[in-house]
């Protein structure tokens, strides 16, 4: 019974292990120690990833390629502890970079690599040659998007982005990681845009789109992407007879370039929306370049442009209001209030305008808002 009961234990102590990495315990040694061993004789060692840690099971720490090496050769000398985490990265010691980035005391963002490529990117090269995962890599970008955004922005001497690089290293799963990290920048021009086009058709992924939009784009770089999601549509079109056509609508699998036709209409129409969207929405967005230029003559003339709609929302979530609030005009804001804008609309923070004035200490703004509140009350 009693060594039912260790035997028991040391599983769960392996099991605890094998979420967190084996480095995290110091018992090998001691009773517990023993236990542990007992435990991988019994079941085999195969039971466990050896070295255990997210992603261990992907990987054999006692196996390293020296060619993944070269990926990581720095353009400057590295710190100890620097060499610690790429060492720790190219074994795919998830725990142990984790640990490192905790730290807080290392500068990832001064890294550089061969052409002058970021961490990230020589995180993604390496996935992309199967030296490490591409689930540890994508969950890497997101740990390092995180904590360091700017290193998502920063170029290479080629002058690209981590977005723009995972988009020509044909990289889907890390261009979707990267769309993910709230930092990204997103430029889609030339070929960029027409391999992200391709990207997203090819693996059918829609949210590639929708966290792009998210991520802010220019009125030009979504007219680009309609016109090469256009072109992709009439080869794909173009490229699959009318009889095959038919058999794939009855039987989608049968025939893949169908189920691609219909993610370039959806593609299309989602893209066509958003030009419209932002078309009809002109005269709201110039109000709040106005209000965040503090351009009161301009505020004035668009408020009075007939069916503005006062309560418009930017990508952040901020009505006109709000970013009068935050300006912290008072001239502005009593102009607003005119127009009975709601005062309950909730941002991307889910904070309302009071939330954003108590941000700034406004007092005279806190009540010109409260006044506007009671004033309606009162109705």
């Amino acid at each position: 019974m009693k060594k039912n009961i260790e035997l028991i234990t040391a599983a769960l102590l392996l099991g605890t292990q094998t979420l967190i990495g084996s480095d995290f315990f110091a018992f090998r040694d001691g009773a517990l120690g023993r236990l542990w061993q007992e435990m991988r004789a019994f079941l085999g060692n195969d039971f466990f990833p050896l070295g255990g840690g997210i992603g261990a099971a992907s990987r054999n720490p006692s196996v390293r390629d020296p060619s993944v090496d070269g990926l990581f050769v720095p353009e400057v000398e590295m710190s100890e502890d620097e060499q610690s985490l790429i060492d720790a990265i190219i074994v795919s010691d998830i725990p142990r970079v984790i640990r490192f980035l905790n730290m807080d005391i290392l500068r990832y963002s001064d890294l550089r690599f061969r052409e002058g490529r970021t961490l990230v990117m020589a995180i993604m090269e390496a996935a992309k040659r199967g030296f490490i995962s591409r689930e540890n890599a994508c969950l890497l970008i997101g740990e390092f998007g995180r904590r360091y955004p700017d290193m998502l922005n920063d170029t290479d001497h080629n002058r690209r982005n981590a977005l723009e690089y995972a988009i020509e290293m044909d990289l889907p799963d890390m261009v979707e990681a990267l769309l993910h990290c709230e930092g990204v920048r997103v430029f889609l021009y030339g070929d960029n845009a027409r391999l992200f086009v391709k990207i997203v058709i090819r693996c059918e992924n829609l949210v590639l789109i929708q966290e792009a939009f998210k991520r802010g784009m220019e009125k030009e770089q979504v007219e680009k992407l309609l016109r090469f999601a256009q072109r992709e549509l009439d080869q794909i079109k173009s490229s699959i007879s009318v009889s095959n056509f038919c058999v794939g609508c009855l039987l989608p699998k049968a025939v893949p370039e169908v189920e691609k036709i219909r993610v370039c209409f959806r593609l299309i129409a989602m893209l066509s929306r958003w030009i419209q969207r932002e078309a009809d929405t002109k005269n709201e967005r110039e109000l709040i370049e106005a209000i965040v230029m503090l351009n009161i003559e301009e505020v004035r003339r668009l408020l009075a442009v007939r069916g503005l709609n006062i309560n418009y929302q930017d990508q952040r979530g901020y009505t006109p209001l709000m970013w009068a609030a935050a300006m912290g005009d008072l001239d502005i804001v009593c102009a607003v209030l005119r127009r009975n804008p709601d005062l309950d609309v909730r941002n991307g923070n889910r904070g309302t305008v009071f939330d954003v004035a108590q941000g700034n200490r406004n007092k005279d703004i806190i009540n010109a808002l409260d006044q506007a509140r009671r004033g309606r009350r009162t109705r």
